[in-house]
């Protein structure tokens, strides 16, 4: 992952892209409806990634899209306050509200977007400051947003301290679970991107019927796992759901990272749509938690390898000499010093045989180093 500091955003994303973003704000939030808990509260609130990802990717061009979207929430049934005030009432509402919600998910963007420019940030770095910066951002968007609701009168201040816990988890365990999944989808078609997440970018469709039925594997283990409580009724039956991260890893760990994303977003809403289906209300934070600790798990499943693979390469660039693929003289002093040590231990004599080139200057005086490089 890297940003692109070069990228220069168009004049506009298009009128049908924008409302493409629109739409999918109100769809997000419906699906969040079956996740809900209590009012304005939910298990995962799936628009704010959409808010996060469109204002970090496409940047200010998506805001009038957004303050659309949840305009149109505000006027539709899908609003509890929709049959309880005036059209007017809740146009504005939804603007202070929106206005609260986009400037924290904007300035959450930009932080990342610039992490994301240091010269030396790598993909390991960058998984840890978006899970920071979600954490970070859900949390101010949990205090600010309800704040905008008691201001336009939605909301009880007597409500405040009871609901922006709920409603700062829902944020985050949606960030964490769905920005991959939405970042990867609005990569491939955003014009100028204000960011680039190249793991992302990169196509995965080979061997679909492979990912394919390791969904399917997934699927049937968050079934089995959300049946159980549902039969035996118990609280300790609901953490069978943590056996998800066995299949999950197995997929990060054999499938492009952008799959991963896509699993991500697979699971949760799986777990989300068994919890309202089965009615496991009682144990919503369970899951919640689980969906968190999941999603967190496979972040790092990407991670480490990438980590990994880079310190091997960077132990190679000090040991081995990338022209020739002799061993450089870092190496060749730890060897030595190795050596040096087996023999005193072994009483086994030693011996060292140093090759010198004479004159090996007047070839790259005469013919230009880049000769002199194809002659070593």
């Amino acid at each position: 992952m890297n940003a692109d500091p070069t990228a220069k955003p168009a004049a506009g994303i298009g009128v049908r892209f924008g409302l493409a973003i629109a739409l999918g704000w109100v769809l997000l939030y419906a699906l969040g409806l079956l996740g809900s808990q209590a009012e304005h509260a939910s298990l995962w609130f799936p628009p704010s990634a959409l808010s996060f990802v469109a204002l970090l990717i496409i940047g200010a061009r998506a805001a009038p899209w957004l303050l659309l979207g949840i305009v149109l929430v505000s006027l539709s049934p899908l609003s509890y306050e929709a049959s309880e005030i005036d059209r007017l009432t809740a146009i504005s509402s939804a603007i202070v509200f929106a206005a609260a919600h986009l400037a924290s998910y904007g300035a959450a963007a930009l932080v990342l977007r610039r992490l994301a420019r240091r010269a030396d940030h790598k993909l390991p770095m960058i998984v840890i400051d978006f899970l920071l910066v979600a954490v970070s951002g859900s949390l101010l968007a949990s205090l600010v947003g309800p704040l905008a609701l008691i201001v336009t009168g939605l909301m009880d201040a007597a409500a405040f301290g009871d609901t922006w816990l709920a409603f700062w988890v829902g944020d985050m365990v949606a960030l964490v679970t769905l920005a991959p999944a939405l970042a990867a989808f609005l990569l491939r078609r955003t014009p100028s991107p204000r960011f680039r997440i190249d793991p992302l970018e990169t196509d995965a469709s080979s061997r679909r019927i492979r990912f394919l039925i390791r969904l399917l594997t997934n699927a049937l283990v968050i079934s089995a796992a959300m049946m159980l409580p549902g039969w035996l009724g118990t609280l300790e039956s609901t953490f069978a759901i943590f056996v998800l991260l066995l299949p999950q890893m197995w997929l990060t760990f054999s499938e492009h990272p952008r799959r991963t994303a896509q699993a991500m977003a697979f699971n949760s809403l799986v777990i989300v749509g068994w919890l309202f289906v089965l009615d496991l209300d009682p144990y919503v934070f369970v899951y919640q938690f689980a969906i968190a600790i999941i999603a967190t798990v496979a972040y790092f499943g990407v991670a480490i390898p990438l980590l990994a693979e880079d310190n091997i390469r960077l132990r190679e660039s000090v040991m081995i000499d990338r022209l020739t693929g002799a061993a450089s003289r870092e190496f060749l002093e730890r060897q030595v010093a190795l050596e040096l040590q087996r023999a005193e231990r072994s009483g086994a004599p030693m011996c060292l045989l140093v090759i010198d080139l004479d004159r090996f200057k007047s070839i790259n005086d005469e013919l230009g180093h880049a000769h002199g490089d194809r002659v070593l």
